[in-house]
């Protein structure tokens, strides 16, 4: 992978690959770091986890100690909109801009064309460098990271990918995703299960759940309701009595072993991929006791992470500077990759 120097210098490229060569064996030791006037100056972490209803920036240091976790959820709309993303980003910088002072590596939401970088830099930030991560390996970059496992995101939107043991972090190819099913937890599927559901004329209690279902969608379908579909997930837990709602959850349970017997087959690897899943999707106790129980009737062991992804992307970052985030396992490349 090519690293970019940043923070408002402009090198010529053979100057800038000059630099990089210089700051990676400054940081070989397990960390990064800026050169200034000969010296090793150790830059901290910084983790950009962008959601559709929230971004956090978590602060780390050499050590990998936590300095900061910062999170909101304002302004309301979808996260993935750059213009929501800025400005969730510019409410967490002002909150943290008493640690701008030591410069920093990005890692996670800092893509090319972003305005992430410039929105540090503006705000008296020095970023070194940066390594672009989905937000999916801040879940992995929160566990010890060994590799050969299958990491579910399960937020509002749900990510899969495969990560090898030299963790590398593999997308299914487009031959691989037509083998198998959908990633089935996150807050999306929720919505849309518990809108149909709430729909049906058959239950002996419709109503009550159809008024449930409307007061936090505000509409009768996704499509009216907006941003406003993100608020049904957490309705899941409160309705785990429904036989329906049980179904759908050991429907999952299946869909999720069969994904991991399909990856383990294109890996090509001897030993059975673990499963690691986080997010929003599965943090309720109660629900997630329910998941537990389909997945160890089913033999397969999963594993919940807890914690903020943002620290999992500083670390992922931190342990894994030259680590490729974009392969893919398969024949055919995803055509968003392409």
């Amino acid at each position: 992978m090519c690293w970019k120097v940043f923070g408002g210098r402009h090198f010529e490229p053979d100057r800038q690959r000059r630099l990089t060569s210089r700051l990676a064996a400054c940081g070989a030791a397990g960390g990064s770091a800026e050169m200034t006037g000969g010296e090793c100056v150790v830059a901290r972490w910084v983790g950009v986890d962008c959601g559709y209803s929230h971004m956090g920036v978590a602060v780390i240091d050499e050590d990998g100690q936590v300095l900061a976790i910062e999170r909101t959820h304002l302004p309301r709309g979808d996260g993935h909109s750059r213009a929501v993303a800025l400005a969730r980003l510019n409410v967490l910088l002002e909150r943290l801009n008493s640690f701008a002072d030591i410069p920093v590596w990005l890692a996670g939401y800092c893509y090319e064309h972003s305005g992430v970088l410039e929105a540090f830099e503006d705000t008296g930030w020095t970023v070194v460098g940066s390594k672009a991560l989905n937000d999916v390996v801040g879940i992995y970059g929160l566990t010890d990271m060994r590799g050969n496992v299958i990491v579910g995101g399960c937020g509002s939107w749900p990510q899969m990918v495969y990560i090898d043991k030299a963790n590398t972090v593999c997308w299914p190819g487009e031959d691989v995703l037509a083998d198998m099913p959908a990633w089935p937890l996150s807050g999306r599927s929720y919505a849309e299960m518990l809108i149909r559901l709430s729909k049906r004329d058959d239950l002996g209690d419709q109503g009550s759940l159809r008024q449930a279902v409307y007061e936090r969608l505000g509409a009768d379908s996704i499509e009216q309701s907006g941003d406003r579909w993100g608020t049904l997930g957490p309705l899941m837990a409160q309705v785990l009595e429904y036989p329906e709602v049980r179904g759908f959850l050991s429907a999952a349970a299946d869909s999720i072993a069969k994904i991991r017997d399909v990856v383990w087959r294109y890996a090509a690897i001897d030993e059975t991929p673990g499963i690691v899943v986080g997010g929003g999707a599965v943090s309720d106790e109660q629900l997630w006791a329910v998941l537990q129980s389909e997945f160890m009737s089913r033999s397969v062991a999963v594993e919940r992470v807890e914690g903020d992804p943002a620290v999992g992307l500083a670390r992922f970052a931190r342990h894994n500077p030259d680590a490729d985030a974009w392969a893919v396992i398969g024949q055919v490349r995803p055509s968003w990759l392409s």
